[in-house]
């Protein structure tokens, strides 16, 4: 499912000003789903306060299967999921 975009901004604010029960986190960084965006990827890095979330490239289920590397399709087969395609989060806290 994807995230909800304010949900994720009120966590990324919580986490950027250290609020409980993020005092000792030290890095984030991944991608994201969002509701708003199912076209593109959001990159998401959180580095001491300092905290991004920007669009990313396109999730491969945009595009049509002729246009995809060989190879692609057997790559990310354990990620795909109908119907939502490649879509998925995968955000590392530390």
């Amino acid at each position: 499912r994807p995230m909800h975009p304010e949900r994720l901004r009120s966590v990324l604010d919580a986490m950027a000003g250290r609020e409980p029960p993020y005092q000792s986190l030290l890095r984030a960084k991944g991608f994201t789903w969002l509701a708003t965006r199912s076209d593109v990827q959001a990159v998401l890095s959180l580095a001491g306060q300092t905290c991004t979330l920007v669009p990313g490239p396109l999730w491969w289920a945009m595009l049509d299967r002729d246009q995809w590397p060989d190879g692609l399709a057997e790559a990310i087969a354990p990620l795909w999921h109908e119907p939502h395609g490649d879509r998925q989060q995968e955000v590392v806290v530390i």
